[in-house]
């Protein structure tokens, strides 16, 4: 199992979410419990179906237009350190 690591509002669809796949409460509660609309509690809940908890993760998190490519950061991370 991967690790997954969420904020605290993601951790709790994904409580829902799961308590959803089990049967124990609607996507209509869901979307009431969370205060957002229906169908964006839909596309939620595919997320989850298709991807588990990695679908319920932010894709804006760690995406930052200035970011360094992984091969030019460790060159700077070895310089930083050699100095």
């Amino acid at each position: 199992m991967e690790d997954v690591l969420m904020t605290i509002n993601e951790a709790e669809r994904f409580r829902l979410m799961e308590n959803h796949a089990r049967g124990a409460v609607t996507l209509q509660a869901i979307s009431s419990i969370l205060n957002i609309s229906y169908r964006h509690t839909v596309r939620i809940w595919n997320a989850f179906r298709a991807r588990g908890a990695v679908g319920l993760v932010s894709h804006k998190r760690n995406n930052h237009n200035r970011a360094l490519g992984p091969s030019l950061e460790g060159t700077i991370l070895e310089l930083i350190r050699e100095h």
